[in-house]
């Protein structure tokens, strides 16, 4: 498959299909990981969404500090929403920089 050849879109798919249950039973982990898989390969969206389940703790222990991490890789490719996303969590972070 695409996925299997490491094409991030499809991996991003697949990480989509696993976070919404849509084909496939709901596994948040199998999710995280396409999703992992595909940030490791540079792909935005992938970065994005693992920014978005460490900032609420889906599938992966809530951490702000890892989900700065790829927020930023995000927002540094150009990323709009990555940017806000960055804003936000460094007022969590300056507020309480051990959450």
């Amino acid at each position: 498959t695409a996925a299997e050849k490491g094409n991030t879109n499809a991996l991003i798919a697949l990480g989509n299909m696993f976070d919404q249950g849509e084909g496939v039973e709901k596994d948040l982990t199998k999710a995280f990981d396409y999703f992992k898989l595909a940030s490791d390969k540079g792909n935005i969206n992938g970065s994005y969404n693992l920014g978005i389940y460490y900032k609420k703790g889906r599938g992966v222990k809530k951490d702000l500090n890892e989900a700065y991490k790829y927020f930023k890789i995000a927002a540094d490719k150009g990323d709009k929403d990555a940017q806000k996303e960055l804003s936000e969590i460094q007022k969590q972070l300056d507020k309480d920089p051990t959450p």
